[in-house]
C-alpha cells in the first residue's frame, strides 16, 4: 500500500532543503500556500488526479499563478509533481513544509523539576549534557517540586526522564502488588 504521507514528506523535504539553501522559506511556504489553495478547488481536482498530460498540468497551474512570480527552482518543482502525477499531494506538501519549517529552528523546550534548587553551575552543567545528548538548543526551564522527595525529573516534548525518589517508590509499590 502506498503511503501518501512519506511520499509527501520526501517532497517537502525537497523543496524544503533547497529553500534553506536559497535562504527564500518564506517565500516557498508562500509558493507552497497558493498552490495548495488552487489543488483543492473542485474544478482542478481533475487537473490534480493527473489525467490530464503533464506539461497540461504545469501549465495550467503557472497560469492560475500569473500573479506570482515563479522562480525557476519552484518551476522545477511543480514540473516534477506534474510529471510524477503527484499534483494531488499538494495540500499534503504545504502542511509537512509547515511542520520542517517549524522543527527546523532546532530549539526544544525542557522542563526540569528538582526536589531542591541548584546552583547555576549545576544548571549549565545540565544543559550542556542536554545540548550534547540531544544535538539540538534547549531552552530549559526550572522548578522545584518537593513531592519528588529526592532527585529529578527531566520533561521533553515527547518523552521523560524520572530519576525522583516519588517515581522509585512508585515503582516499588507496583512491584510489591504483583
Amino acid at each position: 500500500m502506498i503511503n501518501f504521507k512519506d511520499i509527501s514528506y520526501s517532497y517537502a523535504k525537497a523543496i524544503f532543503e533547497i529553500a534553506l539553501k536559497k535562504k527564500k522559506v518564506n517565500r516557498v511556504k508562500h509558493f507552497l500556500f497558493l498552490l495548495s489553495k488552487i489543488s483543492i478547488q473542485n474544478n482542478m481536482r481533475f487537473i490534480c488526479s493527473g489525467y490530464l498530460n503533464p506539461m497540461e498540468s504545469y501549465n495550467t497551474f503557472k497560469f492560475l499563478l500569473n500573479g506570482f512570480k515563479i522562480k525557476s527552482y519552484e518551476k522545477n518543482f511543480l514540473k516534477i509533481l506534474s510529471y510524477n502525477k503527484r499534483l494531488f499531494l499538494l495540500s499534503n506538501i504545504f502542511k509537512e513544509f509547515n511542520f520542517l519549517k517549524k522543527n527546523n529552528k532546532n530549539i526544544i523546550k525542557v522542563i526540569l523539576k528538582s526536589s531542591y534548587l541548584i546552583n547555576d553551575l549545576q544548571k549549565k552543567i545540565i544543559l550542556k549534557f542536554l545540548e550534547k545528548w540531544s544535538f539540538k538548543k534547549i531552552h530549559l526551564k526550572f522548578f522545584i517540586d518537593k513531592s519528588l522527595i529526592n532527585g529529578f525529573v527531566i520533561f521533553f516534548p515527547n518523552f521523560t526522564i524520572d530519576y525522583s525518589i516519588k517515581n522509585d517508590l512508585k515503582c516499588l509499590i507496583n512491584f510489591l502488588k504483583k
